[in-house]
């Protein structure tokens, strides 16, 4: 039960090249899955929690589209519960402008359902943290640690912590920051400030709680497929219905 309330606060709580001949622009953007973990005290690894699947993000030039995920949780007769997670909606992001549009169907005839900036400070819809100025990695504290390898990428590492408040009293949280230089022009990242402090941007944070025996651990996965000219078609369409219908503030 104090598994499934962990969980369930965590989730409450992203180009073009030059050609040669033509001397064209060929438009590939980017493709990337965010994945989540929590960790199983019992194996003392990171797990799949439940109540989640991972999300699918596309980025061309300064716009994200995003997947929107419904959570389905049912019991049957004798209190057996089962769930599932859909793809509901898409989010359009445009950066530029920090204006966010909602759509039901990832094609360029869908219509837009929903419109909204995002503000400054605050409780933002949806989740979306791109504008946030506040870092998960505590700075104050924070060392540098020697680079890992996974999967043949090599990560620059930050560790830091901070005493936060539990259910039995003070707590310590061990908070590691990973780094892929690799992909400095990236648009998308887990920590805008730490992020900008190291010139590379945070795709992996991983925090621990040894008095509970717990953690969690978000990342960025780099997909190799680059976008197909239908997805290209969708981010023109959309940006295109942006410009028409501006978010008033």
């Amino acid at each position: 039960m104090l598994l499934k309330i962990f969980i369930i606060v965590f989730y409450c709580v992203l180009f073009f090249a030059p050609g040669c001949t033509l001397h064209k622009k060929i438009i590939t953007g980017e493709s990337y899955l965010l994945k989540s973990w929590v960790l199983d005290k019992n194996i003392n690894k990171f797990i799949s929690p439940n109540y989640t699947k991972d999300r699918k993000f596309w980025s061309l030039d300064s716009m994200i589209i995003a997947e929107g995920q419904l959570i389905n949780i049912k019991e049957d007769e004798v209190g057996k519960e089962s769930w599932s997670v859909e793809v509901n909606k898409y989010t359009f992001i445009d950066l530029r402008s920090r204006s966010f549009y909602e759509y039901t169907t990832f094609t360029d005839t869908a219509k837009i359902i929903d419109k909204f900036s995002q503000p400054d400070t605050g409780r933002v819809k949806g989740g979306w943290g791109f504008f946030s100025t506040q870092s998960a990695i505590q700075l104050e504290n924070m060392t540098i640690v020697p680079d890992t390898i996974i999967k043949n990428i090599v990560y620059k590492r930050v560790k830091s912590f901070r005493m936060i408040q539990g259910a039995s009293g003070t707590q310590k949280e061990l908070q590691f920051g990973y780094f892929r230089c690799d992909k400095k022009n990236s648009i998308y990242k887990l920590d805008n400030p730490l992020s900008k402090k190291m010139g590379c941007p945070v795709v992996r944070i991983e925090k621990f709680y040894p008095e509970l025996k717990s953690g969690i651990a978000y990342e960025i996965e780099f997909l190799p497929d680059k976008l197909t000219p239908e997805k290209v078609k969708i981010f023109a369409t959309w940006k295109k219905n942006a410009k028409n219908n501006p978010v008033n503030n």
